[in-house]
């Protein structure tokens, strides 16, 4: 009997920490994942062959939702998908520049939660490309040489694949871990170019004010993301 006591109060307080993390303010998140069309930076700078997998602990799926996570308050059952609306006009000059193909682009309302409450979310989108048992680097001045691969997260390789966690202090912290898996042109030991699978990562740790948005910059591909309390 004390047992099963003792994991109800257990139980409880669980739940009523995670509900004490939550502030009761709700937020609009949008954000637009975009991939660069010149391929310049890949000839001028250097790119490690392993970039590293982003730390997937924790994360919880933005389409699935999050009913059985206890890091969340009891009531909260899912991520509402809203319509794009800071980031309208920013999507559409995308679109329509021949620069930049748009990759991924959704909103969605998050509850203010703190940075110990607040799930990564897991974000994955654009082609699926086929599970590769070797990608080949590229370094300056030399051929291409066939690598072997990290372990995949899963056995499905999305062009974007990684992780966002937007948390609440007194600004609005957004700690990205994202890879963009994309085939490029790469020259084999004969110097013909040939299609290659190759990951590049983009790590950032942003503060933002609510209302505002932000680019985070990568040669090969970027992110706008803007974030408005409702």
């Amino acid at each position: 009997m004390n047992r099963i006591v003792t994991i109800l109060l257990l139980s409880l307080f669980c739940s009523a920490s995670a509900d004490a993390a939550y502030d009761g303010h709700w937020y609009k998140v949008e954000i637009i994942i975009f991939a660069h069309n010149n391929s310049a930076a890949l000839r001028e700078e250097y790119w490690p062959p392993e970039p590293g997998l982003p730390d997937m602990s924790g994360v919880v799926s933005l389409t699935t939702g999050i009913t059985d996570s206890e890091q969340l308050p009891s009531r909260i059952t899912g991520f509402e998908q809203l319509p794009m609306q800071m980031l309208k006009g920013a999507l559409s000059r995308l679109q329509g520049s021949n620069r930049y193909r748009i990759i991924h682009a959704t909103a969605w309302k998050l509850p203010g939660l703190s940075q110990t409450a607040a799930p990564p979310l897991r974000i994955q989108a654009g082609h699926r490309h086929p599970l590769p048992t070797t990608v080949t680097s590229l370094t300056q001045g030399t051929h291409a040489q066939p690598i072997i691969r990290q372990q995949a997260i899963d056995s499905i390789l999305y062009e974007i694949d990684g992780r966002i966690k937007i948390s609440l202090s007194k600004y609005l912290n957004v700690d990205t871990d994202l890879l963009f898996h994309n085939n490029i042109l790469l020259p084999n030991p004969d110097g013909v170019p040939v299609q290659s699978l190759r990951t590049f990562r983009l790590t950032e740790f942003r503060r933002m004010k609510s209302n505002t948005v932000h680019y985070l910059d990568h040669p090969i591909f970027g992110v706008v993301i803007g974030i408005d309390r409702l």
